[in-house]
């Protein structure tokens, strides 16, 4: 689907799934499209089954998301925005964050593998507290760092750490964090 939708400041627009399962949109080049959009937040969807990204994010400033879930080639796809969050996500699969033109991109207690960001490091980006799969990277211009590398070069998630995490059935939408422990 896709959604041009401007709220303000003090009344942004909010996306939000049901509150015992998440809304889950399954297939297509991609699963939801965010172009022209301001003051939005999306909270508690899942994306599936997308060939190219299960979110995109363009030409858009002020935009949350939340509390959602994405299994595919790329998670969330930003170009062109400002004010960017990205909060609490399970990003599964290949790319789970992909950053072009982003000024102001705030990444925040998300699972994640994979980080691709345009030049060295976008205007504005704060990066903590995220679980990195222990084979995570992230990509700046034509180099990959891992999370050591990537804190030592950048400041950034200095908090986060990396573990294994699994889940329950990403290609259903269900994100659950499955207990391995035993």
């Amino acid at each position: 689907g896709r959604l041009s939708v401007r709220g303000t400041r003090s009344a942004p627009v909010v996306i939000r799934g049901r509150s015992v399962e998440p809304v889950v949109f399954d297939g297509g080049q991609v699963g939801l499209s965010l172009e022209g959009c301001a003051h939005l937040v999306l909270d508690s969807v899942n994306v599936v089954g997308a060939t190219r990204a299960g979110l995109l994010v363009a030409k858009s400033e002020r935009v949350t998301i939340r509390n959602c879930g994405f299994d595919g080639p790329v998670g969330i796809e930003a170009a062109g925005c400002s004010g960017v969050e990205v909060f609490h996500n399970a990003l599964h699969g290949g790319t789970g964050l992909r950053v072009e033109n982003v000024k102001a991109l705030h990444v925040s207690g998300n699972i994640l593998s994979v980080v691709a960001l345009d030049g060295d490091f976008p205007e504005g980006l704060y990066s903590d507290y995220n679980c990195w799969s222990p084979d995570g990277f992230v990509r700046t211009g034509g180099s990959s760092h891992d999370l050591a590398a990537w804190r030592k070069r950048s400041g950034q998630d200095v908090h986060s750490v990396s573990a294994r995490v699994e889940f329950d059935a990403p290609a259903r939408g269900r994100f659950y964090v499955v207990d391995n422990t035993a």
